[in-house]
């Protein structure tokens, strides 16, 4: 007596275990792309909030410095001084009289890494006691080098 082969199989054969695998690894392999795409553009918006960050303790910092009026004559700090188009004021990361006015740090950590950011800005009198002062962040992030641009006016109100 032979064997009865049953036609009515169950289960799944190889070739479409195979298949469901590949399928598997390609919607995963899509996932993990989307998700390493999704962490460079939230470290990109970190660092450039950061720069975002700088320009503005650097705005508070030039709003901060004094100027006076000592016998009928206005004087004001260095870094408040007009500057010819093309040579801006710097923050020199060396300079202590610039950490001792509160200027920020050139060097910063964003989610343990480190990133490097230059730091300038440009005077220009608007009036005898108005100044114009336009702060750029800049740094490169990914090989590209990118800037944050930020414009503040100063003024003085003098009493008589």
């Amino acid at each position: 007596m032979a064997p009865r082969v049953s036609s009515n199989k169950k289960g799944f054969t190889l070739i479409e275990l195979l298949f469901s695998v590949f399928i598997i690894t390609i919607s995963m392999l899509a996932i993990l792309t989307s998700l390493t795409v999704a962490m460079r553009q939230n470290m990109e918006t970190d660092v450039r909030n950061t720069a975002v960050r700088l320009a503005n303790q650097t705005a508070e910092v030039l709003l901060a410095l004094q100027w006076m009026k000592v016998e009928k004559v206005l004087t004001m700090d260095p870094e408040l001084a007009a500057t010819m188009p093309g040579s801006p004021h710097l923050r020199d990361a060396t300079n202590a009289e610039q950490d001792a006015k509160g200027f920020p740090l050139l060097t910063q950590s964003i989610r343990g890494f480190r990133q490097d950011y230059r730091i300038q800005w440009e005077v220009e009198d608007v009036t005898l006691t108005s100044k114009r002062i336009a702060i750029t962040v800049a740094y490169t992030l990914s090989g590209q080098d990118r800037s944050q641009v930020s414009v503040i006016f100063r003024n003085l109100y003098l009493s008589k």
